[in-house]
């Protein structure tokens, strides 16, 4: 079981840096994923599992996404909570 952080990306005139962050409500970063994207659907697996591969304990955390946008704000961020659940 896992989740699939799904993201539409419009307009981009090449590949682009998304990065993909999981943190707990405190804000301790769990797990992040780092890939290149171009204009899309773009879908990033996660499994429940922290950086060192340990899976995290159920509750609620706060998935972030960034990507480096070619509009001159540089780069988009959109902040969602996930809660996980065994």
């Amino acid at each position: 079981d896992g989740a699939a952080i799904s993201l539409e990306v419009f307009k981009l005139t090449s590949s682009r840096a998304l990065e993909v962050r999981v943190y707990t409500l405190d804000g301790r970063r769990v797990w992040g994923r780092d890939q290149m994207v171009y204009s899309g659907r773009t879908t990033v697996p996660w499994t429940g599992a922290d950086d060192a591969g340990q899976v995290v304990p159920p509750g609620l955390y706060i998935c972030q996404v960034r990507l480096d946008a070619d509009n001159e704000g540089g780069a988009a961020t959109k902040t969602q909570v996930i809660a996980v659940a065994y």
